[in-house]
């Protein structure tokens, strides 16, 4: 099975919120596997169930039905990391909320996905997550959809109130609960998770825009996601990291999602001397390292994150790149962190 990982920067908050309701946030975090502060080493990869759990547990623990909600409305977007400033550049709603979609794998690889539909005078932000983790992923539901709509109010106004609000899953908190944090009473038992918004809201100008730093902003993100629009070659590479995670990385599947045909890809590629077989490669060797050093992976779900299906055919490509295992290159790595 294949282990969707997010940021432990994600849990920004959580224990202040944990603590004041008199819970050992330490404990809790220990419960779901996660042994260090977050606070410490925000930039680890964790798994992305393990965060799930949190919220989870933590709802239960101190006995608070909107534990989602009392999260997102107390925190700020620190957890957002360097997302964090598109918020504060971009010119309008949509422009943040399309690129935080474009950006989303540099804080959860593979976890869910996001999308921003036109219907009429509507447009709707919607969550998926897949059938095995969105029956243990209320209390995150609600936590991301409430951001959704503060991100909003940074845009709109702090009294600012989305068209509507829908949940797949029924109501755990009162109708007056949920008013109270998004201005209305939420559509249960929903086919979606999303925020609608009047299309009208997309319109308002951000008053401390600024295309320069945004440029810059999104030219650093596209450093750590592998995307630049201008490039294809950037492209098909953030889109393969993408896309390891599910096992749908053919050059075929890829090709689609740039909206071009696998033989116009692979010209293209060829014209720069590149190969898409190549860039797989690239991608993949990149990331194995980057999975080795922040986190406490087993070197199965490595394996997997990577689209191998078995570790054998991971490691033997490992000893390729490296010249050693994994399990050997991560020791020594370990060794060099330890030595004065």
């Amino acid at each position: 099975m294949i282990e969707p990982l997010g940021r432990s920067r994600a849990l920004l908050g959580l224990t202040e919120t944990v603590a004041r309701h008199g819970v050992d946030s330490t404990a809790l975090l220990a419960r779901t596997g996660i042994d260090f502060n977050p606070a410490s080493d925000p930039e680890r990869w964790v798994p992305f169930r393990a965060i799930l759990a949190c919220y989870e547990l933590a709802a239960h623990q101190t006995q608070t039905p909107d534990f989602g909600l009392e999260l997102a409305q107390s925190r700020d977007f620190a957890f957002f990391g360097p997302l964090n400033l598109i918020l504060k550049y971009a010119p309008d709603l949509e422009t943040a909320l399309r690129e935080f979609q474009r950006f989303a794998s540099v804080q959860v690889s593979g976890g869910y996905e996001t999308s921003l539909e036109r219907d009429g005078d509507t447009f709707v932000y919607k969550f998926f997550l897949n059938d095995s983790m969105r029956p243990i992923s209320n209390q995150w539901v609600e936590e991301s959809l409430l951001t959704t709509v503060k991100t909003s109010r940074m845009f709109l106004g702090a009294d600012y109130k989305p068209k509507a609000v829908h949940f797949k899953h029924s109501a755990i908190s009162s109708p007056k609960k949920y008013a109270h944090y998004f201005g209305v009473v939420p559509k249960f038992d929903s086919e979606i998770d999303g925020v609608a918004f009047l299309s009208t809201a997309f319109k308002v100008p951000n008053r401390a825009q600024d295309p320069d730093v945004l440029a810059l902003v999104t030219s650093v993100l596209g450093a750590q996601a592998g995307w630049k629009r201008e490039d294809l070659a950037s492209n098909v590479r953030s889109l393969i990291r993408r896309s390891l995670p599910t096992g749908q990385f053919s050059v075929e599947i890829i090709a689609d999602q740039l909206r071009s045909s696998k033989r116009t890809v692979q010209r293209q590629l060829a014209q720069m001397n590149l190969t898409y077989g190549g860039l797989l490669e690239e991608t993949r060797r990149a990331l194995s390292t980057e999975l080795l050093e922040d986190g406490n992976l087993q070197l199965s779900s490595i394996a997997y994150h990577l689209g191998y299906r078995e570790q054998s055919t991971f490691n033997q490509a490992f000893k390729r790149w490296y010249g050693v295992t994994p399990g050997e290159w991560r020791r020594q790595s370990r060794l060099k962190k330890r030595r004065p």
